[in-house]
């Protein structure tokens, strides 16, 4: 990332671009912008240069091979210890690693069962573009009828009920779950 910031100073992300100094007049702008590129190319980029240097040198080289606390001594229970003072549970790591992997199968099994429902085709990332920008009854109906509506809210007036017909009793009855708060309308 360093090494890429070196670049000439009209091309540094750090340079005040003409687009952003539209309102400035010719002589200010330019005053300016020389101020900017000596600073870059005086104090900015040098620093870039020796952070890099000693990055790819000394830092390397004492640098572990490993990663992760489990390295140092006690680093094991400490890690453990953060986790329970971040969590403000008893929970192992192991035992929220696995919760979350459960949780991430329930809501792949709720979207595919939303994906069924609305009769969407097409790969995960299109359905969640569809989930995000759709307006349609279809979509809407789809998922009140995957969930319980009373954890379903609907904009009033823009959603029309009737249009859902009978399969939303089915496919309510086939998941049962609630979705929660994920879907934004």
């Amino acid at each position: 990332m360093i090494t890429r910031m070196r670049v000439p100073p009209e091309k540094h992300p750090l340079f005040p671009a003409d687009t952003r100094l539209t309102r400035w007049a010719d002589t200010a702008r330019a005053s300016f912008q020389a101020n900017a590129r000596k600073i870059l190319l005086e104090e900015i980029l040098p620093q870039h240069d020796s952070l890099s240097n000693y990055l790819k040198g000394d830092y390397y080289r004492q640098s572990s091979d490993q990663v992760g606390l489990s390295q140092f001594p006690g680093g094991t229970d400490y890690y453990r210890y953060l986790v329970r003072f971040f969590t403000t549970t008893d929970l192992t790591p192991e035992a929220i690693y696995e919760l979350g992997l459960r949780q991430v199968n329930i809501l792949a099994r709720q979207l595919d069962s939303i994906q069924l429902a609305t009769g969407f085709t097409g790969d995960r990332k299109t359905f969640y573009h569809f989930l995000q920008t759709d307006r349609s009854d279809r979509k809407r109906c789809a998922i009140a009828a995957t969930y319980p509506v009373r954890h379903y809210r609907i904009r009033s007036g823009r959603f029309n009920w009737k249009n859902c017909g009978k399969n939303m009793n089915v496919h309510r009855a086939i998941t049962g779950t609630w979705f929660g708060s994920m879907m934004r309308f």
